[in-house]
């Protein structure tokens, strides 16, 4: 029942695709990365907009249940609503954060998608935006070493340059889009001088 409801609440519809079977796929792999930790690596070329993985959907946990995480579990936490997170499963929870993505999620019922944000070369490193769906405030540094690299990550979609933001948005959890709605109206009502 929270799945469903939780589904409902960040713009899922839990009726879609109620018939197709989640399945990782083997054309990515994890392995050790230069950028941190383990990585997600692509087993072959893949062409902008294509599906390269996907990723079954973990437990929901609420914000009140977090305290209660192993430090490994709480590292591994994706915020899908204002007071709720999901343990993210393998390989989506070794995928490292890049100020310059190569790959975009999108939320389903069943599982994560992860799609080609530009063309990906065979053996090349998978990342993710990390702020896309970032709503708290925490910070890290960054080695993500692409030349639009901050150096330091705020887990938080709305540091991200306005342009971003839209370029994101349509990705974002629907409580992120919602709060961006809000913020371009009190935009437009700002005096300008």
């Amino acid at each position: 029942m929270i799945h469903s409801k939780i589904l409902k609440n960040v713009g899922i519809d839990v009726n879609y695709m109620n018939n197709k079977s989640y399945q990782i796929g083997s054309e990515v792999t994890v392995k050790e990365s230069l950028v941190q930790g383990k990585g997600v690596f692509a087993l072959r070329d893949f062409k902008k907009d294509e599906l390269v993985y996907v990723v079954p959907r973990g437990r929901f946990v609420k914000k009140s249940e977090v305290k209660g995480l192993s430090e490994y579990e709480k590292e591994h936490l994706d915020r899908v609503d204002v007071d709720t997170y999901e343990l993210m499963q393998e390989p989506a929870c070794f995928i490292n954060h890049s100020c310059e993505p190569n790959i975009i999620e999108k939320l389903m019922p069943k599982g994560i998608e992860g799609y080609a944000f530009r063309n990906i070369k065979n053996g090349e490193e998978v990342g993710v935006d990390y702020r896309v769906r970032g709503f708290d405030d925490w910070k890290m540094n960054c080695k993500c070493g692409s030349k639009f690299c901050t150096g330091i990550v705020i887990g938080n979609f709305f540091t991200l340059s306005l342009k971003l933001q839209k370029k994101y948005l349509p990705f974002a959890p629907k409580f992120i889009q919602e709060e961006f709605e809000k913020k371009k109206k009190a935009r437009c009502k700002t005096p300008r001088f």
